[in-house]
């Protein structure tokens, strides 16, 4: 529920240096605790983190793989990280990951490759291997086990209706990078931009439109929920 929360930290560098870490409460924030996520080299970074079932996982584009731990061992310093490399392709490595439930998860990475993972610690599988964008995809999120949606560098778009055969659309930022998504509907999706802004869709991304809020156009929108 809400009392619990992850997060994720990049390395540190330094001498000593800290590897990545997932920083975590089981009292939404009152305290707080973090754990190294050991099956991380010191030089590889995390992109991605989310539950999936008891567990958590990790995915890293460095490590060409994703990282798991059970979360109740987390939250009580007891947990033990493992790794899974198989499925991941060698140079399109996974940047993004969203879970709907148990045995649905899709995850997104370098080149457009999108992979589907249903248990973690099995390999994941290749949904598209770059055929609806070459892009790089910096988010993804379900609807449900068939709607899902992808966004990233230079205005990508892509997603799905029957939850494997992936399709673009053109986005609403020309030649900008689109940083965040969320499906509130099967045909309405709203996307964050490198760029500051924050548009909408209701139809699929035939058309778009601008949500202006107070500092919009400055920094970057770099998540929605």
């Amino acid at each position: 529920g809400c009392q619990k929360v992850f997060g994720l930290v990049k390395s540190v560098g330094g001498s000593p240096g800290l590897g990545a870490q997932v920083v975590y409460s089981a009292n939404a924030g009152s305290t707080c605790g973090s754990t190294p996520i050991t099956t991380l080299a010191a030089n590889e970074e995390p992109n991605g983190i989310a539950c999936f079932g008891d567990d958590l996982v990790v995915v890293s584009n460095d490590s060409l793989s994703h990282h798991y731990a059970d979360r109740d061992e987390i939250l009580l310093g007891t947990e033990t990280w493992q790794e899974q490399t198989g499925g991941y392709v060698a140079a399109h490595g996974p940047r993004a990951i969203w879970t709907l439930k148990p045995g649905y998860a899709w995850v997104v990475g370098v080149g457009g490759y999108v992979y589907f993972l249903s248990a973690v610690g099995d390999a994941v599988a290749v949904q598209d291997a770059g055929a609806a964008t070459t892009q790089n995809l910096n988010d993804v999120h379900a609807y449900d086990e068939k709607h899902v949606l992808a966004v990233g560098a230079a205005n990508a778009v892509i997603y799905t209706t029957d939850g494997a055969t992936w399709t673009s659309v053109t986005g609403p930022a020309v030649a900008v990078a689109l940083n965040c998504c969320w499906m509130a509907s099967k045909t309405t999706w709203w996307i964050g931009t490198a760029g500051g802004q924050l548009f909408y869709t209701v139809n699929s991304g035939l058309t778009w439109t601008e949500k202006q809020f107070s500092g919009s156009g400055a920094g970057q929108v770099r998540d929605i929920v």
